[in-house]
């Protein structure tokens, strides 16, 4: 409420003209009170039985039409009309049994303790106001000494908690130990209540989040179920004619058969030795086919140019002509026990350039089929993609890497094929051969 008449005040004040309002009553004993309201609450002490009397602020809202506006006079603290208000007749006295005789002796009246306002509320009796008792509490100061008895004060004006401390809250001091802060419902407060947390997971919501999952499950698994069917339809067809490639003497579109075949049986995983068979055959003849036309020393001839700042192209040399490509390595390999930039493997193959070193990395899922060691390195002799060139970082800036795949690269077991790609096949090699082909499950002509 009191933050609506601030509000109408403020937006009323430019167009209202100033007014004035009188007030006019007598106390119980007696006395006579006059005078001119003020835009605060009064709090008077009457002079003779000190009493207080509570007057009303200046009403915001305009006078009647066809009312005249009391004339302003004041009577004295004893009773006596002011020049102001002498033309005024004097209100007849208002009978109260608390009113002494005339002839009784005077006593003194009590003093009471009527403090400052400090935030206390005070209450008025209601018979003796003139006006409804406000609800706003008068603060009080629990420390001010009693005022001597018929002792003049003019009127102090009324300040109530929220005149004191805008916005109508009190400072913590205020309050009583023990006590805790209360909402007034004439300020339209209410305390704050907890609000319930909202369960996000509603029934709908669970019956649709079970609906989506049961469609994702099952659309999985039509699509696999799917995608094994097409594998076993084109198994039997991809490898007769990749065979009749291999007859004719098609590397190219031998691959181009035996790629689709790879994947079907590796969708499948097909175990039997007729599939392992094909398995092996088709990777072993799309590494010809796709084999690298350069060496690895044209990879360290770029770096060394890169690190000498001469060449800037050894992104586009290794994305043309060797990302992807294939090259077929015999190699002794070692397993290490932990490094992050070589991986878990040690390449015996090191290529050197100016100011340069080389080194080979590769992750083959098929050498965790061999029994290696980090004591004793074991020749291997494998197939892998190119897949990274890397350059050298800040604590060895001369020694470059290259990645191979792991995914696709594969032990070898053939070695007719081995010797078309001009390695020569002695009774070691065989050996090696023979027990790569062991572990895979193959069989070597």
């Amino acid at each position: 409420m009191s933050e609506w008449l601030r509000t109408a005040k403020r937006l009323f004040r430019a167009q209202a003209e100033p007014r004035q309002q009188t007030y006019n009553f007598h106390c119980a004993c007696g006395q006579g009170f006059s005078g001119s309201r003020l835009e605060l609450p009064q709090a008077l002490p009457c002079p003779e039985c000190r009493r207080t009397h509570f007057i009303l602020p200046l009403s915001p809202y305009p006078e009647p039409q066809g009312r005249q506006p009391a004339r302003p006079g004041l009577l004295s603290q004893r009773g006596t009309p002011t020049p102001a208000a002498a033309s005024c007749p004097p209100a007849p006295p208002v009978a109260s049994s608390s009113r002494r005789p005339a002839d009784a002796p005077s006593k003194p009246a009590p003093a009471l303790d009527i403090p400052p306002d400090e935030g206390t509320p005070v209450e008025f009796p209601p018979e003796e106001t003139e006006g409804p008792t406000p609800s706003r509490p008068v603060p009080r100061n629990p420390g001010t000494a009693a005022r001597p008895p018929h002792t003049r004060q003019a009127p102090v004006p009324f300040r109530g908690a929220d005149a004191a401390h805008p916005g109508g809250r009190t400072p913590a001091a205020a309050s009583p130990p023990g006590r805790t802060a209360k909402t007034r419902p004439e300020l339209g407060l209410s305390p704050a209540k907890p609000q319930a947390r909202r369960n996000w997971w509603t029934p709908v919501r669970k019956l649709l989040a079970a609906t989506l999952v049961t469609l994702a499950v099952s659309g999985w698994w039509f699509y696999r179920a799917h995608r094994l069917a097409v594998a076993e339809q084109i198994l039997g067809p991809r490898s007769r004619e990749a065979a009749e490639a291999l007859a004719r003497g098609d590397l190219e579109q031998a691959a181009v058969e035996f790629t689709e075949m790879v994947a079907a049986l590796e969708l499948l995983d097909r175990r039997e030795p007729r599939s392992l068979q094909l398995l092996q055959t088709g990777r072993e003849t799309i590494a010809r086919a796709r084999l690298c036309p350069d060496s690895l020393q044209v990879l360290a001839d770029e770096a060394s140019a890169a690190q000498k700042g001469t060449s800037t192209s050894w992104k586009e040399t290794f994305g043309m002509r060797f990302r992807g490509r294939w090259v077929v390595l015999d190699l002794p390999v070692r397993r290490l026990v932990s490094d992050r930039r070589r991986g878990t493997w040690e390449l015996d193959c090191l290529l050197s350039a100016e100011g340069v070193e080389l080194q080979l990395v590769g992750n083959l899922r098929a050498f965790d089929r061999l029994p290696l060691s980090a004591e004793a390195p074991r020749r291997v002799i494998f197939a892998a993609p190119l897949a990274e060139l890397i350059p050298g970082d800040a604590n060895q800036p001369t020694v470059w890497t290259v990645r191979l795949d792991g995914q696709q690269g594969f032990l070898w077991s053939s070695p007719e094929t081995l010797e078309t790609l001009g390695f020569p096949v002695d009774d070691e090699t065989r050996a090696v051969l023979q027990a790569q082909s062991a572990l895979l499950g193959v069989t070597t002509p």
